[in-house]
């Protein structure tokens, strides 16, 4: 699966491996988080932040607080991790 990020005219972003999540990012922040199997992308609507993850599938996700700000992950071993949206 390929992902594009637009923003005008310009591509600004492109995810190769398979995008498993969307979640959606409640305001003051915002925006989308998107999980695929070997990366984490937020995206604000204007800009993004991408971060290298180990290759995991992540297949749950709960909002910790109500801000958006930071979620629990757990991914198809069960194991849970934490992802901080810093602002």
């Amino acid at each position: 699966m390929r992902l594009l990020f637009f923003i005008g005219r310009y591509l600004i972003f492109v995810i190769y491996d398979c995008v498993g999540l969307l979640i959606p990012v409640p305001k003051p922040l915002g925006g989308c988080i998107i999980v695929g199997e070997q990366a984490i992308v937020y995206h604000s609507g204007s800009s993004f932040k991408a971060v290298a993850i180990k290759h995991s599938i992540i297949k749950a996700f709960e909002a910790v607080d109500t801000d958006g700000s930071r979620y629990l992950l757990s991914d198809q071993t069960g194991m849970l991790y934490l992802l901080v949206l810093q602002h």
